[in-house]
């Protein structure tokens, strides 16, 4: 996973806080949704509410990773950076980079 932002402490305990929901930890949420069968007609609710043990988990996963990470500056060089790195070192499954 490649990402941005301003408090690299607090993003990291929102993708690995037990609490978190999916929109705060969303790199563990993909994580357990790659682990579980995805069923065409189920909601995003119906999802989360199956998904609750396997989130947890991967939230777990999440917070024993190695993290490496590099300060940027401008923020053009960073995003320019962000999309370098995902196409590298192929994470496209999780940074589509697609608007919600």
């Amino acid at each position: 996973y490649v990402g941005q932002t301003r408090n690299l402490r607090r993003r990291l305990a929102d993708h690995a806080n037990p609490s978190g929901g999916h929109n705060k930890a969303t790199f563990a949420f993909l994580l357990a949704r790659d682990g579980a069968e995805h069923k065409a007609a189920e909601t995003r609710p119906e999802l989360e509410s199956r998904l609750q043990h396997p989130f947890a988990e991967a939230k777990d996963r999440v917070s024993r990773m190695d993290v490496q990470f590099i300060e940027m500056d401008d923020p053009i060089g960073r995003t320019v950076f962000e999309v370098y790195a995902v196409l590298h070192l192929g994470t496209e499954r999780y940074n589509s980079f697609e608007t919600h």
